[in-house]
């Protein structure tokens, strides 16, 4: 069973948007420009850079949700393929086997929308040589959002 640990929206202005959910008492932000490189659609070595903000009090604490506010900045994303470009953008859950993620959605026909390994962050307080493995499945048909897999990778 998947157990989602993340809600992302997709906004055209992450800015403005961080700036009205803190005076709605969302304080705690970390932003993270990043540069990604992979498959996206048909493109096999896309690159794309997304201004990406993260809140961790929006929901109960006992049961921790990532909040993502994300907007892509440059490059072929799986955002190109949105019916509408702004809205609820995927649920996202961390894994630590990727393969068994892409299998489990290969037996239901679901396609991989974007699969990148990110090559750079901005964030400060991130772990040194930590990078991301994720896949975007798509799911639009399905539920009306896409599903994002995450792997942590550590140097």
């Amino acid at each position: 069973m998947i157990r989602f640990d993340q809600i992302a929206i997709a906004v055209p202005n992450p800015e403005k948007a961080r700036e009205f959910l803190t005076r709605l008492g969302f304080t705690d932000w970390t932003i993270d420009l990043v540069t990604a490189k992979g498959k996206v659609g048909d493109n096999l070595s896309a690159v794309n850079v997304a201004d990406l903000s993260f809140n961790y009090d929006m929901f109960n604490p006992d049961r921790p949700v990532e909040f993502e506010v994300i907007n892509y900045e440059t490059g072929n994303n799986f955002h190109n393929y949105l019916p509408c470009p702004i809205g609820i953008s995927h649920l996202g859950y961390h894994t630590e086997d990727m393969l068994d993620e892409k299998e489990r959605f290969k037996r239901f026909n679901i396609a991989i929308l974007q699969e990148v390994r990110t090559l750079s962050h901005s964030n400060p307080d991130m772990p040194k040589g930590r990078h991301y493995h994720y896949c975007i499945f798509d799911t639009v048909d399905q539920c009306g959002f896409y599903i994002k897999a995450i792997k942590r990778i550590e140097k």
